[in-house]
């Protein structure tokens, strides 16, 4: 019972969901949050099934100064192959028929709806933390994030260092700022061959359920639905990144003298990106960073930050670039050294 209880829809959550006139009341979401990254990410399919494999750079030839009738070297470039995989998450939601129907059949649409609702906003806020800081290596069946791609400040580790700018945070209450090019050849979300964009929702009505196991014959019918989300996210060319960690938090809060300059550092990140080439450019940081780096600018030029109207809504933007607001990413990330 205590199992059920654990995944299922119980009275007392049932209960819980109805106002004192019996119907089934609104439910405000104080766990939501704003990851706003799904509006500005493009996606492309795979081209190898449920993975993507790509061609870098990594050495371009050269040639030699010469005199007449001096043999010349060829010369070729030097390339590595990138592989970058997708995952698929799935959540089941079950409800018992009976307690469904418990006020009769036309609350039975509320009940599934709200559950499925708030279970969307849990997958996407799954989705998102990974979209950031999930490794394949660690837990193979999951997406490798944009963290694991930007992981040190040191160049003699990985070349992608050359793009993670140390903003000083040394203890273990830090966050980071993002600055991203998106686009294909770039950074950009991926789809397994001949799937769909985002959450899917299957519903299967009333389904036999089996009971538990060691208990032969027992069963119970439940409405079932499953959602699911396939994904990925290719780092194409590291170049179209750039991440400024290690923003020590306690001492923004604290308005310490020590504190990050958050302008300067977006500043020097921009200047790490590659010449334009037609992609889609954002900074990305929670709601600490958003609010800090509007108090930031009250000490600068009138200019440093604007707001424009993107999709139908007011963003903040910085050097043109649109701020997108993502509470996924954490006010506790360890230093990157």
């Amino acid at each position: 019972m205590s199992t059920l209880a654990s995944y299922n829809l119980t009275l007392a959550d049932y209960a819980k969901m109805e106002d004192p006139k019996g119907d089934i009341a609104a439910i405000v979401n104080m766990l939501v949050q704003t990851n706003d990254i799904w509006s500005y990410l493009p996606f492309i399919e795979c081209n190898d099934g449920s993975s993507h494999e790509t061609v870098i750079a990594t050495g371009l030839p050269q040639g030699a100064w010469v005199r007449y009738n001096q043999a010349r070297n060829s010369g070729k470039a030097s390339t590595a192959q990138v592989r970058a995989q997708t995952g698929m998450i799935e959540l089941p939601i079950t409800v018992d028929k009976h307690l469904a129907e418990k006020r009769g059949m036309d609350k039975v649409a509320q009940v599934r709806t709200k559950q499925a609702m708030l279970a969307i906003e849990g997958l996407t806020q799954q989705a998102t933390t990974a979209l950031f800081y999930e490794d394949e290596r660690t837990n193979p069946e999951r997406i490798t994030g944009l963290a694991p791609h930007y992981s040190t400040v040191n160049t003699a580790t990985a070349a992608s260092a050359e793009n993670v700018i140390d903003c000083g945070g040394t203890g273990s209450d830090n966050m980071s700022l993002w600055i991203l090019e998106l686009g294909e050849g770039k950074i950009s979300g991926l789809l397994p061959q001949g799937k769909r964009s985002g959450i899917q929702r299957d519903d299967r009505g009333v389904i036999e359920i089996p009971g538990a196991v060691g208990v032969d014959g027992s069963s119970m019918r439940a409405y079932r639905e499953y959602l699911n989300w396939s994904l990925g996210l290719v780092v194409e060319n590291w170049t179209c990144g750039v991440r400024l960690p290690n923003i020590d938090v306690s001492n923004l809060r604290a308005n310490a003298g020590s504190q990050a300059d958050l302008w300067n550092k977006i500043i020097e990140g921009i200047g790490h990106l590659p010449a334009s080439s037609g992609g889609k450019r954002i900074v990305c940081g929670n709601r600490t960073a958003r609010t800090w780096m509007r108090i930031q600018a009250l000490s600068k030029s009138s200019g440093m930050t604007t707001f424009e109207t993107v999709m139908g809504k007011p963003v903040m933007m910085v050097d043109g670039m649109p701020f997108v607001t993502c509470d996924a990413l954490l006010n506790t990330e360890a230093r990157v050294v």
